[in-house]
This record gives C-alpha cells, sequence and structure tokens, in this order.
C-alpha cells in the first residue's frame, strides 16, 4: 500500500462530517428558503383576501349610499321598486353589488310613511361583506292642520257670528260685513271689516295644503258604497265600521267610499262613525238638519269630499224619538255605550278632520270639534263654532304629509352575516 494513497481513518470521518454538516446546512437552507417562500405566498393570499374583504365592504356601503341616492332623486321611488331587489350584481371598481330595498309587510307603495331596510352585498374576489340599514320617513305634517279652520284661497263672513279658540286662517285674503269673529285672524293677503274681535295678521306665509292625491289612500283601503244604493243621501241611519246599512261589506277602520259622478249627496238625520270619502260631488251636496260624525280611528278624517260642500246643520240634538231611529245599536255604540231603544240623543256636531276640496259653505249653525281644512274659498253666512284639536298635526294622517324625507335611524349599521 502506499503511503501517498493512504488517508487515515480519522481523516476520512472527519470530511464526511463536513460534508454531512454542509449537506444539512444547504438542505435546512434549502428548506427555509421554500418555506419563506411558501409563507410570503400564503401572506400574499391572506393580504389579497383581507384586500378583496376590506373592497367588499366598502362595496356594501356604496350600495346602501345608491340605495339612499335614489330614494332622494326620485319622488316615485316607492311605485318605482318593489320591495326585493333593487340593483344586482352592479359593476363598481374591481367587484360588484346588489341592493335590496325591504319592506316589513313586502309593500313599498301602501304607506308613504312606511320605513324600510336597505340592504347592500358588495363582492370583491371571493370576499362577500352584507350590511343593512334602518330608513324611516322623516314626518312632516301639513301646515294647515295647525288652525282650526283654515282655507287655500279667500274667506268672506256675511252677517256671521263665529268662534274659535284658536286662530283662524287663509292662504289669501278674509272680509267681514255686518259680522262678529271671535277670533284672532291670519292672512297671506289683506283681512278687511270691523267685526274681527281678536289680533289680525297679514303677510301670512302660505300654509301648506294637501295635494290631489289625498283621497288615494282611503280609496285604496276604503269599502265601496255604491251611490244608487243610497238614493244619493244618508239619512235616519248609523254608518260605522261594524255596520253598513248599503251594503254586505263593512270596513274595519270605518272609511267608506261613495262616487257619486257629479250627483248631488246629501248628509242629515244621521250619526256615522267612520270615515266618509265622498268623491265628484254635485254642487248642491250639503250636510244638514242634525248630524253626530265622528272618526272610528282617532287620527283619520270623518270627512273628505272632492267637489263643493255646504254645511247648513245646526245644534238641535240628534233625536232618537224625533227620528224613531235607534242611532246607538249594539254594534255602533255611543261612546261605548249601547241599546236597543229609541229615547237616547246626541249633540250635533263633526268631531274629527273634515277636508273639502272646493267651496265651502256654512249656511246653519255648525259645531266642529277639530280641524276644518277647503282647498278653495269659504263662505261663513250664519253661525259657526270652531274647537281645535292638535293631535291631528302631531300625528298627522295619510294625505295630509309633507312628501317625508327618508332619513337613515341612528345605531342601526349592522353586518349581515348567512
Amino acid at each position: 500500500m502506499s503511503l501517498r494513497n493512504f488517508i487515515p481513518v480519522g481523516t476520512r470521518r472527519r470530511r464526511a462530517g463536513v460534508y454531512i454538516t454542509v449537506l444539512g446546512t444547504a438542505t435546512a437552507i434549502t428548506v427555509i428558503g421554500l418555506s419563506s417562500l411558501t409563507v410570503a405566498r400564503i401572506e400574499r393570499r391572506w393580504m389579497k383576501a383581507g384586500s378583496d374583504f376590506a373592497q367588499a365592504r366598502i362595496y356594501a356601503e356604496s350600495a346602501i349610499e345608491f340605495g339612499l341616492l335614489k330614494i332622494d332623486q326620485n319622488a316615485n321611488w316607492r311605485t318605482t321598486y318593489v320591495s326585493g331587489v333593487w340593483e344586482s350584481n352592479k359593476v363598481i371598481g374591481n367587484g360588484r353589488f346588489t341592493l335590496e330595498g325591504i319592506d316589513a309587510d313586502g309593500l313599498l307603495a301602501d304607506s308613504a310613511t312606511d320605513g324600510l331596510t336597505l340592504r347592500g352585498t358588495g363582492m370583491e374576489g371571493s370576499a362577500q361583506f352584507k350590511l343593512e340599514v334602518q330608513v324611516d320617513a322623516d314626518i312632516t305634517p301639513l301646515t294647515c292642520l295647525e288652525r282650526p279652520l283654515h282655507v287655500g284661497n279667500d274667506v268672506t263672513f256675511s252677517g256671521a257670528d263665529v268662534t274659535s279658540d284658536r286662530p283662524i286662517s287663509a292662504n289669501k285674503n278674509m272680509a267681514a260685513v255686518a259680522s262678529t269673529i271671535n277670533a284672532d285672524a291670519e292672512a297671506g293677503g289683506t283681512i278687511i271689516g270691523l267685526g274681527f274681535q281678536g289680533s289680525r295678521v297679514t303677510g301670512m306665509i302660505a300654509r301648506t295644503m294637501p295635494s290631489a292625491s289625498v283621497f288615494d289612500y282611503y280609496i285604496a283601503n276604503g269599502t265601496v258604497i255604491n251611490f244608487d244604493s243610497t238614493g244619493g243621501k244618508i239619512e235616519d241611519t248609523v254608518l260605522s265600521p261594524r255596520r253598513n246599512p248599503y251594503g254586505v261589506a263593512t270596513n274595519p277602520q270605518g272609511i267608506y267610499v261613495i262616487s257619486c259622478g257629479g250627483r248631488d249627496f246629501t248628509i242629515r238625520d244621521c250619526r256615522i262613525l267612520g270615515t266618509l270619502v265622498l268623491l265628484d260631488v254635485g254642487g248642491s251636496s250639503r250636510v244638514e238638519n242634525s248630524v253626530n260624525i265622528e272618526p272610528a280611528v282617532a287620527n283619520l278624517p270623518s270627512l273628505l269630499v272632492r267637489g263643493k260642500m255646504e254645511f247648513r246643520y245646526d245644534d238641535a240634538p240628534l233625536s232618537e224619538s224625533d227620528r224613531e231611529v235607534n242611532f246607538n245599536p249594539p254594534e255602533s255604540g255611543y261612546r261605548g255605550i249601547s241599546d236597543n231603544d229609541q229615547i237616547d240623543s246626541y249633540p250635533s256636531i263633526i268631531r274629527g278632520l273634515v277636508y273639502v276640496s272646493s267651496e265651502l259653505t256654512f249656511d246653519g249653525a255648525p259645531t266642529f270639534d277639530g280641524v276644518v281644512v277647503g282647498g278653495n274659498n269659504l263662505s261663513i253666512e250664519k253661525q259657526a263654532v270652531f274647537t281645535y284639536q292638535s293631535h291631528y298635526f302631531a300625528n298627522p294622517p295619510p294625505g295630509f304629509i309633507a312628501a317625508p324625507r327618508m332619513v337613515v335611524v341612528e345605531g342601526t349599521w349592522r353586518q349581515v352575516v348567512d
């Protein structure tokens, strides 16, 4: 054996150990490098997912903002859209969103004051985020409800004796001839005459009035009574939520609608517990003799008239014995009291909210407890007494609300998790 080729065993072992160490180090470095690349890729995926999720949330918020803009820019949004999806997969940035407007009862158009839920779903990549918020109607009552008597045009007093516990008002002028007005008076134009016993304010800002759509809710929710079945009058009877003498159908809110088609209609010697809606009445339509009228639902109107109406009823009590009619039968009690006799009497008065779209005439001794609104001119020729009820302004009925502005309810933003 040549000494030149002789390597001691210990030396060989040391060299092998060094080799193994180097190889292990290289392997470890490789593994570490590969692990770092894997971790980096995972981190990038997580960062991408986190970024997508953040963008999806932004898109969900944008969907709701888009919904609020739709409502704000479209006065007819309740009929333009349905309760459900308003926009589906609308492109935004590198993602998409879906917008839903959800009414609790599934109908957007049935009430101008219903709230709704706006729900936005934002999508970016595989990320999705749902967000919703409650939106309610900011209700503003028509300012005509602030007075016991208000008309959209002129008021004329001729030989009248009028008493009111609050100011009476007109968007245009007032004039009194041989009259006594025991009330403060407000007018957008002039106030002429010596009979005003209270303060007089002219140049009043016009009070807001109902639009032509004031009847819509009541037509949609009322029970129709055929004009011919009434003979053009309501007399010697009771009309109430549980009693309809002119048909088999009743109405739980006491809303009854009669289309007159230009024919005259008369209300006299009767009791009405509900909301009577008279459409397109003839020019000689009137309320006369003795009547007792009030709404069945506290803040609903008692009488709505499309056309002209003359109020010539007086303060003589509505007497059962005189008319030989029981005006408080078991299904239609008066102030919770009913019976089967014909010995009672009731005050001749209209309580609640009365609206007449055209000319009004008071020719008798009518007493009103609530709010009377006339869309055009008013003529008062004898006596009239008005007592104001503020709950109509505090809680205005359908048709007597300015177009409501929809506002986000504070504290209702929340994430939706499927």
